[in-house]
């Protein structure tokens, strides 16, 4: 997420009650585990995606899939360690 300006040790501010808008930034249960990703709503397609330029991936959000979102990231706190 580092092209979005998150990076390992940052501290991420989390509201569980908002619904996630196109390209927000969201943290998911990903086959029981918790990731944070870009949640991008094209049509009647719901997915979340790593946001790198470098790296194409696609995690689609269905009925069948294991996946839900947690909550919505609403702060990014910057580690200075």
């Amino acid at each position: 997420m580092v092209d979005i300006g998150i990076n390992d040790g940052d501290l991420l501010l989390v509201d569980k009650s908002l619904k996630p808008k196109n390209f927000s930034t969201v943290i998911a249960n990903v086959h029981d585990e918790l990731v944070v990703k870009s949640f991008v709503q094209e049509r009647d397609k719901k997915f979340l995606t790593s946001g790198s330029k470098n790296y194409e991936d696609r995690i689609l959000i269905d009925e069948e899939a294991d996946v839900f979102i947690w909550g919505v990231v609403t702060y990014v706190i910057h580690s200075t360690y």
